[in-house]
């Protein structure tokens, strides 16, 4: 036929989205056990979300098999339109919505279609699925990319929270601060607005996510670092995700997204296995074990790349690499910050009293020796001014066995030497914490940032920290 240049037949092709779990390396069953390791405790945790509300109907959502609401559960289920108590269950145990100061400002009441928990976007129920949705056999998308799916805990229970705007601005600093001194892990993505290499979510007491394909062929390029610490953190799965929608969008019960939103909530569930298995972790132990075992490599043993093309990312990218959940609960060492650690790192990038206060909510000082950023115990290290030399001495905790013995092992960003002293650690007792020091020394002048990584290795397990420097200044007064 004229103008015809070639002819295929047509068929359906399955979109292999329901498999996200599974590459990452989580067991195919409903328990998602890891071998040597018991999450039965998965269903003492409960994640909580804010999103733009949930669908509680849906069967990623059933309570069937859950076992009794946490005794500890002090929440409540908020009534509204279409949505009452008995809307939740157990495994929805709790929810709530805020509408008013959006409404406010929008100066009108029909802002959303539900003045209740329920989700009319689906946004919410697609995320609070990935994270921790029930089994589901006949999951599809139009007849597309049938086949089972669930979340990384199917036993854990929902605490669900709708708001107006699912980026929130300030806050996303101020209120993980707040629920880290609860104890309590947030997770965020990094965001999908504003420019090509711009982040939303930026906070050290959170864990900032990326997104990447499923199969770590490419990422999403963020490359950007906030003066004190690079983001994001870490990268997951974020390319075509198939999980739970609201049925009041598009009259369909699943849907496959793509976005940072959607790396999130695996993040959320590997955070959430961690703390089934050590419930007394810290919420910066629980981010250290994720971050240090990460993976920069692509599932051919290649470094993940940015795009298609096959550019090679660096930590701007990637953060610390791609999350890996068959190593978390085996971190060897992590890097354990306390709340009083993160209001001195505020009060070393500028923040005086008073502003301060604004975030920690209390009249609490700071220590005047916490002079730099880089100071913070952290599982990377930034310096994005170094002039000449510095020094940096982080601190490791020990929650592997008893005795270890690590040695040092470090890649050199370019035009960067560094020492670290000492090179052995050697670790008595599970909990014992052990300082080194890592001096940078300027060589040559580079042109922008350049990047490295330093790890403590023990025989096959290694616990890496990704370098990220900028040099300023040398000596001489060059400057780049």
């Amino acid at each position: 036929m004229p103008g015809v240049v070639s002819v295929f037949p047509n068929a359906k092709r399955r979109l292999h989205t329901t498999h996200s779990w599974d590459f990452m390396g989580l067991a195919t069953d409903e328990q998602m056990e890891i071998p040597g390791y018991s999450t039965k405790n998965q269903q003492n945790v409960i994640i909580g979300f804010i999103d733009t509300g949930i669908w509680p109907e849906s069967p990623s959502f059933s309570d069937h098999d859950m076992p009794p609401v946490p005794s500890r559960w002090r929440g409540q289920c908020q009534a509204g339109e279409a949505f009452n108590a008995s809307s939740c269950n157990r495994k929805v145990i709790g929810a709530r919505y805020y509408l008013s100061g959006f409404e406010a400002e929008e100066k009108s009441v029909s802002t959303d279609k539900f003045r209740s928990p329920r989700d009319t976007n689906g946004h919410g129920s697609h995320t609070a699925s990935i994270a921790a949705g029930q089994y589901v056999m006949d999951m599809n998308f139009k007849g597309l990319a049938a086949g089972g799916a669930r979340g990384a805990h199917p036993w854990q229970g929902l605490l669900y929270t709708k708001h107006a705007r699912t980026h929130l601005k300030g806050t996303t600093s101020m209120m993980p601060f707040h629920a880290a001194n609860r104890g309590i892990l947030a997770v965020s993505s990094v965001g999908n607005e504003g420019n090509q290499g711009s982040a939303t979510n930026l906070a050290a007491w959170l864990i900032t996510v990326a997104a990447s394909s499923t199969d770590r062929d490419f990422i999403s390029s963020i490359n950007l670092v906030d003066e004190t610490n690079y983001t994001p953190d870490v990268t997951a799965p974020g390319l075509n995700i198939l999980a739970a929608w609201s049925p009041a969008t598009g009259n369909m019960n699943f849907n496959v997204l793509s976005g940072t939103s959607m790396a999130c909530p695996h993040v959320t569930g590997i955070a959430a296995l961690i703390k089934a298995v050590y419930p007394s972790w810290s919420p910066s132990a629980i981010k250290s074990a994720i971050m240090t075992t990460a993976t920069i490599l692509d599932k051919k043993w290649k470094h993940i790349p940015v795009d298609p093309t096959g550019r090679r990312g660096n930590p701007f990218d990637y953060g610390a690499g791609f999350v890996n959940p068959t190593k978390v609960l085996n971190p060897g060492l992590v890097y354990d910050s306390q709340p009083l650690d993160y209001k001195n790192f505020l009060r070393s990038i500028g923040y005086k009293e008073k502003s301060l206060h604004l975030i920690t909510r209390d009249n609490s000082t700071c220590n005047q020796n916490f002079s730099a950023a880089s100071n913070l115990n952290y599982p990377s290290i930034t310096l994005s001014d170094l002039r000449d030399s510095c020094s940096v001495a982080p601190s490791v905790t020990n929650v592997g066995q008893g005795i270890s013995t690590y040695r040092v092992f470090v890649s050199l960003p370019a035009g960067v030497k560094i020492t670290v002293s000492p090179r052995i650690l050697l670790l008595k007792e599970y909990g014992q914490k052990m300082s080194f020091t890592v001096n940078f020394k300027v060589t040559a002048l580079a042109k922008g940032y350049v990047f490295g990584w330093l790890a403590w290795k023990k025989g096959k397990l290694r616990v890496t920290s990704p370098l990220v420097v900028r040099v300023v200044s040398s000596r001489s007064g060059l400057m780049r």
